[in-house]
C-alpha cells in the first residue's frame, strides 16, 4: 500500500524535472574573464577564452562577436613613385618603449616623420637622417597610433603602430 502513494509523487517529480530543463541555461565555454563595457556609443559585453562565435557583415563594416580579436598591422596608405623604390619597416608593433623606423634605402633628402594620435594630434616630427631611427613611445598612452613618412613634404607611408 505505501508502494501505491509513491507513484504520483515520482511521477510529479519527473514531471517538474522535465519542466524545469525547458528553462535551463548552459554555458558553452569555460572563460577566464569577461564584462560589459558601457560608453557614450552603446554597451558591449566581452569575454576573454570564449571560442565559439558568429560574424555579422554590412555594408558599414563587420563584426565578430566572441572571438579574441588580433592586432593587425598593416601600412594605412602607400604612394608609389615610378622613380622611386622605397621600403620601410616599423617594428616592433605592438610596442611598449619605442618603435625602431628602419629605410635600408634612404633617399638622401628631406626625409621626416610625424608622429599623430587617433584624433590626428601631432605628437613628434623630427628628421630621419639614418637608416635606423628610434622613436620613444615609453611616455604615450596605451592606443594606436599613426607614423606618417615624408619625403620633400610630401607623405609616402603611414603606419598603424599599437602602443602596449
Amino acid at each position: 500500500m505505501k508502494n501505491k502513494n509513491l507513484f504520483p509523487q515520482l511521477g510529479l517529480l519527473l514531471c517538474c524535472l522535465l519542466f524545469s530543463m525547458a528553462s535551463m541555461q548552459a554555458q558553452t565555454a569555460v572563460l577566464t574573464t569577461g564584462g560589459e563595457a558601457t560608453g557614450a556609443g552603446g554597451t558591449v559585453s566581452y569575454s576573454v577564452g570564449q571560442v565559439a562565435y558568429t560574424a555579422q557583415a554590412s555594408t558599414d563594416g563587420t563584426v565578430n562577436q566572441g572571438v579574441q580579436q588580433p592586432y593587425e598591422l598593416f601600412v594605412t596608405t602607400s604612394v608609389e613613385d615610378a622613380l622611386l623604390t622605397f621600403e620601410a619597416i616599423a617594428y616592433p608593433n605592438p610596442a611598449v618603449h619605442q618603435v625602431i623606423l628602419q629605410i635600408p634605402e634612404a633617399p638622401g633628402k628631406n626625409l621626416s616623420y610625424v608622429l599623430t594620435d587617433l584624433q590626428g594630434r601631432q605628437l613628434t616630427q623630427n628628421a630621419i637622417s639614418q637608416p635606423k631611427t628610434e622613436i620613444p613611445f615609453a611616455d604615450l598612452a596605451v592606443g594606436t597610433y599613426y607614423l606618417t613618412l615624408s619625403l620633400d613634404g610630401q607623405p609616402i607611408k603611414t603606419f598603424n603602430i599599437i602602443k602596449k
